[in-house]
């Protein structure tokens, strides 16, 4: 997801904005579904930050292998990440 909070601040907006639109949601205080959005999206983009953390400390061990062109790191990368992502119940 990765996204910049200035991003994540206008998906925010637009969410509620839409879900406020169609009538899907009430807000008792001002900004609270906008916040409670950005919330879950900063959530989740941390979910995913760790994620690909774990990955790169696991390639380590190939790192040879990669270097003598025998394993090809990005590829690795993905099936690394989504393995712990399915293992995790985290949606990519």
């Amino acid at each position: 997801m990765s996204l910049a909070d200035t991003k994540k601040d206008f998906v925010a907006g637009r969410t509620a904005r839409g879900l406020a639109a169609r009538k899907l949601f009430v807000e008792k205080t001002p900004d609270a579904l906008r916040t409670a959005v950005y919330a879950a999206l900063t959530g989740e983009s941390e979910k995913e930050r760790t994620l690909d953390d774990e990955a790169r400390r696991m390639m380590e061990g190939a790192r040879q292998e990669i270097a003598a062109g025998r394993v090809d790191g990005h590829e690795l990368f993905r099936r690394i990440r989504r393995k712990l992502a399915e293992q995790r119940g985290i949606v990519l």
